[in-house]
């Protein structure tokens, strides 16, 4: 790993308590990944998650991370918490069911509803 910058030492030295949450803001490539290893490296008897936006960085995030840190997809964590509860009702939701619940004015658009919906649970 590189030598770390002033900034990311920055950040490694802080501590955040239980329950609080950080954010890192920083160009791509600036080495936000890095600092978030350095800092789970640095305190291996704490549980940390990381968030990723699809499968493919959560799988090459869960390769660079301490055993540590659980690495999940946003929407896996969202399945967890509200999607499952909704597998086996979505089965049957149709365009035209969405159609008629929100009164809108195209059919097509209830498909993007639903296509919206889908998408997010599964």
């Amino acid at each position: 790993m590189k030598q770390l910058t002033e900034e990311q030492l920055f950040i490694i030295q802080q501590e955040v308590k239980q329950q609080q949450r950080f954010k890192i803001t920083a160009f791509a490539g600036t080495g936000k990944t890095s600092t978030l290893i350095s800092y789970a490296l640095s305190r291996p008897n704490k549980q940390f998650l990381y968030l990723a936006f699809n499968k493919s960085m959560q799988l090459q995030a869960a390769k660079r991370f301490p055993s540590n840190v659980v690495c999940k997809t946003i929407h896996s964590l969202a399945w967890m918490r509200n999607g499952h509860q909704f597998k086996d009702k979505i089965g049957s939701l149709k365009p035209y069911h969405i159609f008629d619940f929100l009164d809108l004015p195209i059919l097509i658009e209830a498909r993007f509803v639903l296509d919206t919906i889908l998408n997010f649970v599964f």
